[in-house]
C-alpha cells in the first residue's frame, strides 16, 4: 500500500518510490517483478535496477525475457544485471549496443559514454578479456572526462592490476583527483609507500584522501601533522575541506588535535568571515571534550 501511494498521478513510479522499495528490501521484489511489465518504459527501467540491486533476487528468467524489451534502455540494464551474475547470454545484446555506442558521432553524450565502459567492464568480467584492451586506450584519449570513465570502470574490475593503473594516472594532471580517489579506495597494505607518499602531496585535497585511506589501513604514519598543516593553512583549497577534516578529527576521536581546532576556532572568530565553520568547530570541541 505505501509503495502504490508513491505513485504518481500518471501511475508510473518516481525515483523517490524505487529508492523506498530498496530500502523495504526483499519484500518489495513481489511488486518490482510486476513493474517490469509496465507500459511506461522508464518505470520498466528502473524496476529492472530495482531487481538487479537485491541481493535476495535470483530469478534471471525476468533479466532474460527483458532482454527483448523494445526500449534500449531496459535492455542494456537486464543485460548487465545478468552479466553481473556471471550469465553469458546477455553477450549477444551486450555487444549489439556496444556497437551502436562505438559508431556514435556528434557532440559529447556523457550517457553513450558510460553505457560504451559499463558495457566493456561487464563483457571482461564475462571472461571476453579482448575488450580490456579498449578501456586501456581510453586512458589516453584527449578527453579528460573519457579517461576519467574508463579508470572508473577499471577501478570497478579491481583486477588486471588496476590498482598499477590507477595509481600512474595520478600523474596525469587532466584526471589527478579522480585517480587519487580510486587509488585511496583501493589500495592495500602492500600500497603503504605510495599512500605516505600522497599524503605529503602539496594539494590538500588529496592529501586528506589519502590520509583516509591510511587511517583504513591503519597505516604507521604521523597523519596528524598532514591534519593540522591543512586546518592551519589559508588555501583556498584547505577552505573547502576544512569542514570534512573537522568531521574526521571528530569521528576518529583524536584528541590530540584539540589544541589545533582551538587556535583554528580563534583565528576564525577573528576574521568573523566563516560562521559555519565557527559554528562547526565549536561542535567538535564539544564533542572531543
Amino acid at each position: 500500500f505505501i509503495l502504490e501511494e508513491l505513485a504518481n498521478k500518471h501511475n508510473e513510479f518516481s525515483g523517490p518510490a524505487f529508492h523506498s522499495m530498496l530500502e523495504i528490501g526483499e519484500n518489495a521484489i513481489s511488486l518490482a517483478v510486476k513493474l517490469v511489465e509496465h507500459s511506461d518504459s522508464r518505470t520498466r527501467a528502473s524496476a529492472v535496477w530495482v531487481l538487479d540491486q537485491m541481493e535476495g533476487f535470483d530469478n534471471l528468467g525476468v533479466f532474460k525475457d527483458l532482454l527483448r524489451d523494445d526500449n534500449p534502455t531496459v535492455q542494456i540494464l537486464s543485460a548487465l544485471a545478468l552479466a553481473k551474475r556471471k550469465n553469458n547470454t546477455c553477450i549477444p545484446v551486450l555487444l549489439k549496443h556496444l556497437g551502436r555506442f562505438r559508431d556514435q558521432k556528434g557532440s559529447f553524450d556523457r550517457d553513450a559514454l558510460r553505457w560504451k565502459h559499463e558495457i566493456l567492464a561487464a563483457l571482461i568480467q564475462l571472461g571476453e578479456e579482448e575488450y580490456y584492451h579498449e578501456l586501456l586506450e581510453a586512458l589516453n584519449d584527449q578527453d579528460p572526462r573519457v579517461k576519467a570513465s574508463a579508470l572508473r570502470w577499471l577501478a570497478e574490475l579491481q583486477g588486471y592490476d588496476a590498482i598499477d593503473l590507477i595509481y600512474k594516472a595520478t600523474k596525469d594532471p587532466q584526471i589527478k583527483n579522480t585517480a587519487y580517489s580510486w587509488f585511496s579506495r583501493l589500495a592495500r597494505k602492500s600500497e603503504s609507500e605510495k599512500l605516505v607518499s600522497c599524503i605529503r602531496d602539496e594539494e590538500l585535497s588529496i592529501s586528506f584522501i589519502c590520509i583516509k585511506a591510511a587511517e583504513r589501513l591503519k597505516l604507521d604514519c604521523d597523519v596528524d601533522l598532514y591534519l593540522r598543516r591543512s586546518l592551519l593553512s589559508e588555501s583556498q583549497s584547505a577552505i573547502m575541506i576544512k569542514p570534512m577534516i573537522i568531521e574526521f578529527v571528530t569521528k576518529k576521536s583524536r584528541t590530540q588535535l584539540i589544541p589545533t581546532l582551538e587556535n583554528l576556532l580563534i583565528q576564525e572568530m577573528d576574521s568573523e568571515t566563516n560562521y559555519n565553520l565557527v559554528n562547526k568547530l565549536i561542535t567538535a570541541l564539544s564533542d572531543l571534550e
